[in-house]
């Protein structure tokens, strides 16, 4: 059986919980932001992935080295913006 890297789980055969984050993350952003007409702050991100606000911050940091969304450090929640890249149509880590 390959390996995905944990004992146990054959590669492909699930979508690592990182993943799923991100891309809920993302579509928070979006949808927030068309809602409302600015983007969500970090309260608000942190209440649709649930968990703790450092854990929403590591995702965003993520999100931002891979090129799909910036912020300012520091102001993490006004400042954030999606970029035009597509996660359908690319690899999120």
């Amino acid at each position: 059986m390959e390996q995905t890297g944990k004992p146990g789980r054959p590669k492909g055969t699930y979508a690592p919980a990182g993943l799923l984050v991100r891309r809920q993350i993302l579509s928070a952003i979006k949808e927030l932001s068309e809602e409302n007409g600015y983007p969500p702050s970090g309260a608000e991100l942190q209440r649709v992935i649930g968990g703790s606000f450092s854990r929403m911050q590591w995702h965003l940091r993520i999100l931002r080295d891979e090129g799909y969304v910036t912020f300012e450090d520091g102001k993490i929640g006004r400042t954030l913006r999606r970029t035009r890249k597509d996660p359908d149509n690319e690899k999120l880590r």
